[in-house]
């Protein structure tokens, strides 16, 4: 471990992660986001809990721009996820040799079905900001923080309802009439009046005549994104789902990606108590035995999504 490592805090690493995105947009006037963690605590959506990455969310169309500079500076982009997935990648993630945390840096968000750029530019216009670390930082306001976070909770399946629920209850509790209606308006521009019919229905927002956004050509993206939110974390929906769409020949690779997470992904997913080769595989065993015991599980949802 490094010196700066060592002096760092996992949770100063983050508080001062959100001030260095912010900083590095400002310095190149570029457009960006601080989302999720930190940001929902302090509008109130959370309750206080650590954070062991920092997420923003980018301009797309300077996406590959935004990466140059974090290059430039000696963070490493990680090698996206090669396991079958059901939605398409949303973020690129950011390591530092010198820095403790992880960068999320998002172009888009799942489950918002209209065009990425149409989506930010709804999120960006309603932006605020946060102070963290002792420095403002540009952030989505409460309205797109609880879209954000619903969405979020939503596609971990099961094992995001409970925080889904206290969401639910701290926006109810806490939107006034008028941002309720501005909850409903977000959704409906960025196309999710679907998607976050759950938070929507939950929180009391008002409810109204079909939706302006949401055209037949996300049709497609509506039905993936609710096989995903049946799904939540199950390895082998993603799997069977490809499965189905590949050749033979693809089969073997398909599986093997399926078990055999990159460590970075697999400490995302699972909590590794024990370091070293013995504690990754045991954690991968342990992936490998849920996929075999979640078949039944699977096959109910793929059987289940191809009858609606």
């Amino acid at each position: 471990m490094n010196a700066l490592q060592e002096a760092l805090t996992l949770s100063e690493s983050v508080q001062l992660g959100y001030v260095f995105m912010d900083r590095l947009a400002r310095q190149h006037d570029l457009r960006l986001l601080a989302i999720k963690g930190p940001v929902l605590e302090q509008q109130g959506l959370r309750a206080e809990h650590q954070s062991i990455d920092v997420d923003v969310w980018v301009d797309p169309d300077r996406l590959e721009e935004f990466g140059r500079y974090l290059s430039e500076l000696g963070w490493i982009a990680r090698p996206s996820v090669r396991a079958p997935r059901i939605l398409e990648p949303h973020s690129t993630t950011f390591g530092h040799p010198l820095w403790p945390c992880e960068i999320d840096v998002h172009d888009r968000y799942p489950g918002m079905l209209v065009d990425r750029r149409a989506a930010f530019e709804a999120a960006w216009a309603r932006r605020g900001e946060f102070v963290i670390a002792g420095q403002e930082v540009v952030c989505t306001d409460s309205v797109g923080s609880a879209c954000i976070a619903a969405l979020h909770y939503m596609r971990m399946g099961p094992a995001g309802q409970s925080r889904l629920d206290d969401l639910i209850a701290r926006v109810a509790a806490t939107f006034s009439e008028d941002l309720l209606e501005t909850l409903r308006s977000f959704a409906d521009d960025v196309g999710a009046l679907t998607t976050l019919e759950t938070l929507l229905l939950g929180a009391g927002a008002p409810t109204s005549s079909a939706p302006r956004t949401e055209a037949a050509s996300a049709d497609r993206a509506l039905r993936m994104w609710r096989l995903q939110v049946a799904a939540g974390d199950s390895p082998l929906v993603p799997l069977l789902t490809e499965l189905g769409q590949s050749p033979l020949r693809r089969w073997p690779t398909l599986i093997l990606h399926t078990v055999w997470l990159p460590e970075s992904e697999l400490r995302k997913r699972q909590t590794i108590s024990r370091s070293g080769p013995r504690g990754l595989g045991a954690a991968w065993l342990r992936r490998a035995v849920k996929a075999v015991r979640s078949v039944p599980f699977a096959l109910r949802v793929i059987w289940s999504s191809r009858r609606s």
